[in-house]
């Protein structure tokens, strides 16, 4: 004798709540001569963030970034890049993160467009490249030996040619030209010390630009070229201690 068939049907299965965990960051040296393993990342690494999904089908979940100080409060991070997905959620370091703790927010979000709870990850404070920081202490070492350096700089939005002199203990900036008359020299020049009001920034939207504070003036140069912005705009962070 057969017995006959039974059958239960269950209500439609839900997805669950979009969830990440296991979230973690890694950074790649990019450029010759890269550490291939940096303990912790460099101007230039391209640092991703990855993560072990869960709540159905994963769809555009996004990653924001932020940086703050090593001694600060994860409540003041700023945010240096807005969300994005897939690929465009990586991010580039530059030599203006140096010294500061990249904070990577992963916002799970489900292919209906249901956001979950983000998760926050940290990377080490941010290094210079072991290249550029030996090369940035040997000017320094020739800053205090010769007295003064001479940069060839641009000043952004215009063709005016410029020269930065810097030393080991106050820099100045002044216009290309000839030997001016004393009062026109004061009114094209920009000097000052490395104290408080001090301060110089280099533009995410142009590698080459650097945005220098001298005295509560400021100023947006262009270098020649990337490489040459990150030189002086690390230097002078050594220089004015705000980097050891």
């Amino acid at each position: 004798r057969v017995s006959e068939v039974a059958a239960a049907q269950s209500k439609v299965v839900a997805a669950g709540a979009p969830t990440i965990s296991e979230v973690r960051m890694k950074w790649e040296p990019q450029g010759r001569g890269s550490d291939p393993n940096p303990p912790a990342p460099t101007n230039g690494c391209k640092l991703s963030v990855s993560g072990r999904y869960f709540g159905g089908k994963e769809g555009p979940s996004t990653v924001a970034w932020y940086r703050r100080k090593p001694t600060s409060a994860a409540t003041s991070a700023e945010q240096i890049a807005v969300p994005s997905s897939g690929s465009s959620a990586a991010f580039t370091a530059t030599i203006d993160d140096v010294g500061y703790v990249l904070v990577a927010e992963y916002t799970p979000i489900r292919s209906d467009g249901t956001k979950g709870t983000p998760v926050l990850v940290e990377s080490p404070p941010v290094s210079a490249d072991a290249a550029l920081d030996q090369e940035a202490r040997s000017q320094i070492q020739q800053c205090a030996k010769v007295g003064n350096i001479k940069l060839n700089v641009t000043k952004k939005g215009s063709d005016e040619r410029r020269y930065l002199h810097m030393n080991t203990r106050r820099l100045k900036l002044n216009l290309h030209g000839g030997i001016l008359r004393k009062v026109l020299r004061d009114a094209q020049e920009m000097k000052g010390v490395y104290d408080t009001t001090f301060a110089v920034s280099a533009c995410r939207a142009d590698p080459r630009c650097t945005f220098l504070t001298i005295s509560g003036k400021q100023v947006e140069l262009l270098f020649g070229t990337a490489h040459e912005r990150d030189l002086a705009v690390h230097s002078l962070r050594l220089l004015s201690g705000r980097i050891r």
